[in-house]
């Protein structure tokens, strides 16, 4: 998937994300055609580039390859694969039967932060 419209280039965490959201959608045969296309990406390693210029195919950042865009990647194979109880998460399968997506959390009291002994404010 093009990051930005004014430049030939991809990123794999974004791809991802829109194979989710495809997946999410029931647009299974174009989620599993774009996570296809992103292999292009990957290295033999396993792991993927962040992105990639083209036509220069040249990393982007040079030579990153980030947690974030392996996490994205994961979570993209598992939902089409439907492999773990996990798959189904932005699906909204496997979600408590009382969480309520509808209402903003009720506001909750925060703990103050704890302190290092002998440190400003510290008792």
């Amino acid at each position: 998937m093009r990051c930005v419209s004014t430049g030939e280039w991809v990123t794999a965490a974004e791809t991802a994300e829109c194979v989710l959201t495809l997946d999410a959608l029931g647009l299974d045969d174009a989620a599993v055609e774009l996570l296809s296309w992103v292999q292009a990406l990957r290295n033999e390693d396993g792991s993927y580039w962040t992105g990639m210029v083209y036509p220069e195919e040249a990393s982007y950042p040079p030579l990153e390859r980030s947690s974030y865009t392996a996490g994205a990647m994961v979570l993209a194979a598992d939902a089409l694969s439907r492999t773990t109880p996990a798959s189904g998460l932005f699906r909204g399968e496997g979600l408590p039967s009382h969480l309520d997506l509808t209402e903003p959390a009720p506001e909750t009291p925060v703990e103050p932060a704890l302190r290092a002994p002998g440190s400003p404010g510290a008792t």
